[in-house]
């Protein structure tokens, strides 16, 4: 009985955390792509928008652009998504990760918007 009582807890309370954000605010922005920058020596890309994003990370120096780390095939994904944007002069929706790449916050997912 008293494992069943336990079990009917634990159900409550993680059906309570589904309510609940896992994770901390990050940064975010609806513009247009202005510019992409490819610095390899730094191993990072720069997405520079026409506006300042929303929220940005504690991190962010609060400039135009946000960054992808040139670590892994996402990044790859994330960088032709933001080239096919600034070519097609398109709006994007972007979301930060809350973290930064030198003083810039990284991007976790890029939407591309029809004109």
């Amino acid at each position: 009985m008293r494992k069943i009582a336990q079990s009917l807890i634990a159900g409550a309370a993680l059906s309570c955390l589904a309510f609940v954000p896992l994770t901390a605010s990050a940064g975010q922005i609806k513009a247009t792509v202005a510019k992409v920058q490819v610095v390899s020596s730094e191993q990072v890309i720069y997405v520079r928008f026409d506006a300042v994003p929303d929220n940005p990370a504690g991190c962010h120096d609060n400039s135009k652009r946000m960054a992808i780390p040139m670590s892994d095939l996402a990044a790859k994904m994330l960088l032709a998504t933001a080239l096919t944007a600034v070519s097609n002069k398109t709006v994007v929706k972007v979301f930060g990760t809350n973290t930064c790449s030198n003083g810039v916050e990284v991007i976790d997912s890029i939407s591309v918007f029809r004109n």
